[in-house]
């Protein structure tokens, strides 16, 4: 066993070892790693291929700071430099990514700009999926391919292109996981059917699991559909405590995955275990995310959700002060704030304050 683990340390230390490390943490979004590796290999003394693909991962890590040109011109100067097939074809998933975070940050309401970005993504993973051939790394390459298609309109032509990708991956794998995943939120976020991508996001969930902590998300929407779609707490509130745990051990994890795994496993708690001490803990978290991010929407709904907790526990002072700050938040002519004023109408009817009470419930009647 120390012989096995000492080949093992050695072959890690070598650039192909380092190479395919750096490609990991990308994977687990550890990229300050990944950028100290980088750092590592640029003292040795590396085959052209393997300066080739060093040179697409520096494109990486521009790409993940959001510095797309960079990341281009990383991408272009293998294409122009090297002959290594496997380099080449990650280039052009570089060079698709880049063209897809271009399109989903476009301000430009321009429709010859966004379909040309689209028009980029495909070609360039066209071109990645015929260089890596039968390389797992292709597998991942369906997914900016795919959400093009979506982005163009063509919703049936990206399912039938991930569920091609996903019979190719016979074997669990991460690649497998992440397309499974992907097809089950097109499923659910574009084509609104929880029970056609409930199972694909199920099935990611066991494969990445136990291989990825970056795969938060998919915890998330699965408590959001077992809460939304079934009112299932039970099963809302594993996923939504598995998404806390996942989302705690990922450095960059989005806010908004970081705010609805905390706000939904808060839901499962709340009106699924009446675990009202833990139910409002994560509902502060929540809040806190909210805050940080000046989202006044989800600020007030977990402020609401909040002053009804205080009210169950019969905690009435409490439950008035959350509330009327949501009033505050989301201001009196917000659709929504009717639900604000009729739950203050019962909080204070429940204080003994009817006058008041009542006068709340008079505005929210109005507003409907």
């Amino acid at each position: 066993m120390k012989w096995f683990r000492n080949k093992h340390a050695q072959a890690a230390s070598e650039p192909d070892g380092i190479l395919n490390r750096i490609w990991e943490c990308f994977c687990q979004n550890q990229d300050e790693e990944a950028a100290k590796l980088i750092q590592e290999l640029e003292g040795l003394h590396l085959s052209d291929p393997q300066r080739c693909i060093l040179r697409v991962y520096r494109g990486w890590l521009a790409y993940r700071k959001g510095v797309w040109e960079e990341a281009e011109q990383n991408a272009h100067w293998v294409l122009d430099q090297c002959q290594d097939r496997y380099s080449l074809g990650k280039a052009y998933q570089l060079i698709g990514a880049c063209a897809l975070d271009r399109y989903k940050h476009c301000e430009d309401d321009d429709e010859e700009t966004t379909l040309r970005l689209l028009g980029t993504v495909v070609e360039a993973c066209n071109q990645a999926l015929v260089l890596l051939g039968s390389h797992r790394d292709a597998l991942l390459v369906y997914i900016p391919m795919a959400m093009a298609l979506v982005y163009q309109g063509n919703l049936e032509e990206a399912i039938v292109l991930l569920k091609h990708a996903i019979d190719k991956a016979s074997h669990p794998s991460p690649e497998k996981g992440w397309l499974l995943a992907t097809l089950g939120e097109i499923f659910i976020l574009d084509k609104n059917d929880w029970e056609a991508g409930r199972p694909y996001l199920e099935e990611a969930a066991k494969i990445l699991d136990p291989v990825s902590q970056t795969h938060a998300w998919v915890h998330v929407r699965l408590a959001e559909g077992y809460i939304q779609e079934e009112g299932n707490y039970a099963k809302a509130r594993v996923h939504g405590r598995k998404a806390v745990e996942l989302a705690a051990k990922d450095p960059q994890v989005q806010a908004w995955v970081r705010f609805g795994a905390h706000f939904r496993y808060a839901l499962a708690l709340h009106y699924g275990e009446y675990d009202y001490k833990e139910a409002e803990r994560q509902y502060k978290k929540a809040l806190q995310v909210a805050e940080t991010e000046s989202d006044a929407e989800a600020q007030r709904k977990v402020l609401a959700y909040l002053g009804n907790l205080y009210a169950r526990q019969k905690r009435y002072r409490a439950s008035l002060r959350v509330l009327k700050d949501a009033l505050k938040v989301c201001g009196e002519d917000e659709p929504e704030s009717w639900k604000l004023h009729w739950s203050l109408g019962s909080v204070l009817s429940n204080m003994g304050k009817h006058r008041e009470g009542a006068e709340h419930y008079r505005r929210a009647i109005a507003m409907l």
